[in-house]
């Protein structure tokens, strides 16, 4: 952290930056997120909602490179992880997805992060209706990350639409 930038003013930013995107506003939760990662460069949290944000935006390569980050400086970042997998698998990188979901499988099967990634590799494979299942798991499960949902309920759109 900068000298001069108290824990709590960094803390208030991402609170700041949640609120942007929580209102769609991507350019000021983007210009608050590098405030905080100025004053602290080491926040696995801000580098994560940056590479959220920039994947929601469409600049996948930014997104990888800031969800890296978010993993190198917390491993155990779970919706890093979910989040990056995410993107490979967009890629058409299902192996790569496969590997750096791998680590999420330490999670208890209600985690909406366990049923997330159980789901979408189901669909990848060829198992549409059973990956569907585990998705909408999922969503019973998840209550905080309205973002993440959203994509999960588009997932299972586009795989209904896909193998009707």
């Amino acid at each position: 952290m900068h000298p001069g930038t108290p824990r709590t003013d960094t803390v208030n930013l991402l609170h700041q930056a949640l609120d942007a995107i929580d209102l769609g506003r991507s350019a000021q939760a983007i210009a608050l997120l590098c405030q905080v990662l100025r004053a602290q460069p080491g926040s696995a949290e801000a580098h994560y909602l940056l590479g959220a944000e920039q994947a929601r935006l469409g600049m996948p390569a930014r997104a990888v490179a800031s969800l890296r980050t978010a993993l190198a400086c917390d491993p155990e970042h779970d919706a890093a992880r979910l989040r990056l997998g995410m993107l490979l698998l967009g890629e058409g990188r299902l192996a790569d997805a496969q590997a750096m979901w791998q680590p999420l499988n330490r999670l208890n099967p209600d985690d909406p992060f366990y049923q997330f990634k159980t789901g979408l590799l189901l669909i990848a494979q060829g198992e549409p209706e059973a990956g569907i299942g585990h998705l909408q798991r999922g969503l019973t499960l998840s209550h905080i990350n309205v973002p993440l949902n959203a994509e999960m309920r588009r997932a299972i759109d586009e795989a209904r639409a896909v193998h009707a």
